[in-house]
């Protein structure tokens, strides 16, 4: 079965729409987070999916997963069928979406390995697969989140941690797993500590 990519709030798509035309059809060469290549009213945002955070006391949690929260939506852009960069939106307090950013960095490049990676995946195939975006700040981790009803799979995007390889599926388990161990070394740090580790 195909990655499923939901559909986002149609106040999300105006808010990364709406910035590509502010930012104007020939600023693309300058703005080197658009990919520098394109006019920014030439791209097209694709792929949506929800951004999720979890902070290091839900990593720390029994289920780290459903305590994740909602924090916006991004998109792929593409230029003529290639993927130039990425777009994102936060969900404010007030539940309005609003522009956060452009990037072109490695992150966009890893989405597109993991997404091709993922749409070959036995798991996807046997069943319907949400594709989201899932961030551990604290971590400096990034995967993409392949949520199943049966089963939830999480594609590291480099830099990862060095018991993970980036672009590589696992089982949601194993990553939550090897985040523990750096959670918990961060969440012993107190203003009081002296040895900057």
């Amino acid at each position: 079965m195909p990655l499923q990519h939901p559909e986002p709030p149609v106040e999300a798509t105006d808010a990364v729409s709406g910035k590509l035309r502010a930012v104007g059809p020939r600023a693309g060469a300058s703005l080197s987070a658009l990919g520098g290549a394109a006019a920014p009213t030439d791209l097209t945002p694709t792929d949506p999916h929800e951004v999720y955070v979890l902070d290091l006391p839900d990593v720390l949690g029994d289920d780290p997963l459903t305590a994740a929260r909602l924090t916006g939506w991004r998109y792929l852009l593409s230029d003529q069928q290639q993927v130039v960069s990425s777009a994102m939106t936060v969900l404010t307090d007030a539940g309005e979406h609003r522009f956060a950013l452009f990037n072109n960095g490695p992150s966009v490049t890893g989405t597109v390995t993991a997404l091709r990676t993922a749409a070959d995946l036995p798991e996807v195939t046997a069943q319907d697969m949400r594709v989201r975006l899932l961030t551990v700040p604290a971590l400096n981790l990034t995967t993409i989140w392949l949520h199943g009803e049966k089963a939830d799979l999480l594609i590291p995007l480099a830099p990862v941690l060095q018991d993970l390889t980036s672009d590589q599926p696992y089982p949601a388990a194993t990553v939550l797993a090897a985040l523990r161990e750096p959670a918990q070394a961060l969440t012993a740090i107190t203003p009081a500590d002296e040895t900057g580790a």
